[in-house]
């Protein structure tokens, strides 16, 4: 564990952990919510989406053009990714 002397750093090391914590409940929150409509969507009792890999692809679709929006309005910096990490 390190220590750190200052007042302003530990606030900051702080904040981390809170948006951290933040961003992990968002996403749980999220992938129940992505869960629990797919379940409705796919019940046959309510007709029944015929097509759960189209349902499936639909989603990556989103979820891609929303990571594209974000890298382009500069909200997320695009991270150089290089084989070696990849494979690690």
């Amino acid at each position: 564990m390190i220590l750190i002397d200052e007042p302003g750093l530990q606030n900051m090391g702080i904040m981390i952990h809170i948006v951290n914590g933040a961003c992990l409940a968002v996403w749980i929150l999220f992938s129940g919510a992505l869960i629990l409509s797919n379940k409705y969507i796919l019940d046959p009792a309510r007709g029944g989406f015929p097509y759960p890999l189209a349902l499936t692809a639909g989603h990556m679709v989103c979820c891609t053009v929303l990571a594209g929006a974000l890298i382009a309005s500069g909200v997320v910096e695009l991270q150089p990714l290089k084989f070696k990490t990849y494979i690690r």
